[in-house]
């Protein structure tokens, strides 16, 4: 897989996971599921993707396989950004980054900000991108790590485009701050949610709903369907943590301080439906 063979690699782990469907062994259907999923990623079949990724998730959240769930969380987040859906992607790979730095796993984290990186660039926030990649970098220099040989020319091409679009000079001055970061304000930068005003209509469409983003007013549509906060974990493939902050900007933002109040706010504005 690692070296574009990906239709060995889909034999290879299909011939793995009815072996581990035998076995019933947990960890080796999650690395079956794991490994399956990020294959189909990399063929475009996001559906697919996502159902293996998500079984292998459930498995490794049932494990306590903190490793496990950080890996699952990151393939997830690629097939969002592979979809455009940059904010779901962004949750699910700032997700995965914080679980990597809890579990000390570098590579994964240079891994996680090259993608977050990817998704700075598609949102237009070229300098951003090219910090993160900067960042990344420095991350893997001391481990020797290296971009898959897969995914070189996409990561050349990304670069490329970056710096045709800053100029060399600002390219390489980003880069430079981008290596000099600590790991945790690279990984603040790289999660920092982008500034949705720079697009008018959806600048209009916070001011209509009181600054909720996208999300959290996809979360409050759910708190009116009555779901708790697990279940809009479980919904959305987020931890409990991420929906509990959102839950809690809702509030802030909306100034109510119970649930049915949200409800009866989701009615009025008609987001019922959407959610």
């Amino acid at each position: 897989m690692r070296t574009g063979d990906y239709r060995l690699a889909a034999s290879q782990l299909e011939e793995c996971l009815a072996l581990a469907q035998q076995t019933g062994n947990p960890a080796q259907l999650a690395f079956a599921f794991s490994g399956l999923g990020e294959v189909a990623v990399r063929q475009g079949h996001y559906e697919r993707a996502i159902a293996w990724l998500e079984q292998g998730l459930t498995l490794n959240r049932a494990r306590g396989d903190k490793w496990g769930i950080g890996t699952l969380l990151g393939s997830l987040g690629w097939a969002a950004l592979r979809q455009r859906d940059l904010t779901r992607a962004n949750e699910l790979l700032g997700e995965s980054l914080r679980i990597r730095l809890e579990t000390g796993d570098k590579g994964g984290m240079a891994w996680c900000l090259e993608k977050l990186a990817e998704a700075a660039h598609l949102q237009g926030r070229s300098e951003t991108a090219v910090m993160i990649f900067g960042a990344a970098a420095a991350l893997r220099a001391p481990l020797g790590s290296v971009i898959d040989s897969a995914d070189q020319s996409d990561y050349e091409r990304l670069n490329a485009e970056l710096r045709s679009t800053l100029g060399d000079n600002a390219f390489r001055m980003n880069w430079s701050k981008g290596e000099a970061l600590s790991l945790n304000a690279a990984i603040d930068a790289a999660c920092a949610e982008p500034d949705e005003s720079i697009t008018p209509s959806v600048r209009r469409d916070k001011e209509k709903h009181h600054g909720l983003t996208a999300r959290e007013r996809e979360v409050a549509a759910l708190i009116a369907q009555g779901k708790s906060n697990r279940e809009i974990a479980e919904t959305l493939v987020l931890s409990e943590r991420t929906i509990e902050g959102h839950v809690s900007n809702v509030f802030n933002k909306l100034g109510f301080t119970a649930r049915t109040q949200i409800a009866a706010w989701v009615v009025e504005k008609g987001l019922l439906k959407a959610g």
